[in-house]
């Protein structure tokens, strides 16, 4: 069995989870690095101050 956890978000912080949990992949190549790491800029700039 695997255990998972539900929780309520908004579309910013799926996004900024997702591309967090992309990053930590070991099995990344160097372009899905890459656009991890695209996608978390993304994110950050998307926010408001």
């Amino acid at each position: 069995m695997i255990q998972g956890k539900i929780v309520v978000v908004n579309n910013l912080q799926a996004r900024r989870t997702s591309a967090t949990e992309n990053i930590l992949r070991q099995d990344l190549s160097a372009i899905e690095s890459i656009e991890a790491t695209i996608d978390i800029i993304d994110v950050e700039m998307d926010k408001d101050p």
